[in-house]
């Protein structure tokens, strides 16, 4: 396997370097670690493109002080400004589309692709968005009653979550095991702060002025909900393609990484 390095502890920035001047910024899901995109940077294995994968607010382990969103994202911007003539690629699966979507344009000033992989731009209905709200102080009851254990085993017993049962063993128990490391306080704040319900929906309008130059989505064809979100959301962007990966479901860059990752870099648009 290519080795990792920590570059900062307190955001869990980890970085598997490359030779080239295209970076790869990851941003992972709810539960969530930086060490889940090992299983993209294992498709490079000349070791040409450089993978950064940076833990999401509220999700360090135990021991670690939390991140907020305003750290976060004033940490992501001071790495992108000191990667001097750098091309930088953002790629975020579902809660981490989430953040990225919102991202400031100081930031995105910097990108050249985005790739989002099972995002939803957010809930525009009220009744919707209430409903979501319930039902994530449900999971935050689950966390402070019964525990992080019991908790992570509700959550991936949901149908959206059960195919990534299909990620490759030697990755899947990694992904498992990192889980266990985070901190319930940490996901009780995701969850309050930067659930679905409770960010405001990014309308139409707003996706079509996403001005980054490249956009790809991607989702897995066994995710029949975030298939038509997606699908939705290519109609509004300005310049993105939408890509959809057979026999996977909502984690399809884990689930079919050979694929998802052979797709993204013919579409990359960028100049070597």
């Amino acid at each position: 396997m290519r080795n990792s390095l920590l570059v900062n502890s307190r955001n869990l920035h980890v970085v598997w370097t490359g030779s080239s001047n295209v970076h790869f910024f990851c941003f992972h899901g709810f539960t969530g670690n930086p060490l889940d995109f090992r299983i993209l940077a294992e498709q490079d294995p000349h070791s040409f493109y450089s993978f950064h994968s940076i833990s999401c607010p509220y999700h360090q382990p135990c021991g670690s002080d939390l991140v907020d969103l305003d750290e976060w994202t004033d940490y992501i911007a001071s790495v992108l400004l000191n990667l001097k003539d750098a091309k930088i690629v953002f790629i975020a699966y579902s809660m981490g589309g989430r953040y990225v979507l919102r991202m400031p344009s100081s930031i995105l000033r910097f990108v050249e692709t985005v790739v989002l992989v099972g995002v939803t731009p957010g809930l525009e209905a009220k009744d919707e968005r209430i409903k979501r709200i319930h039902l994530d102080r449900k999971w935050q009851n689950i966390l402070k009653d019964k525990g992080l254990s019991l908790f992570l085993e509700k959550w991936n017993a949901q149908p959206l979550i059960q195919s990534q049962k299909s990620i490759d063993p030697r990755f899947y128990s990694e992904i498992l095991s990192n889980k266990l490391l985070l901190n319930p306080i940490g996901l009780t704040l995701s969850l309050k702060n930067f659930g679905s319900g409770v960010v405001s929906a990014i309308s139409n309008l707003s996706l079509s002025n996403f001005m980054v130059p490249n956009i790809l989505l991607f989702n897995g064809n066994l995710d029949s909900k975030f298939s038509k979100i997606m699908e939705h959301m290519s109609h509004n962007f300005y310049n993105s393609k939408r890509f959809e990966i057979s026999d996977a479901g909502h984690a399809c860059h884990l689930e079919k990484p050979s694929e998802f990752f052979k797709t993204l870099v013919k579409n990359l648009k960028i100049a070597r």
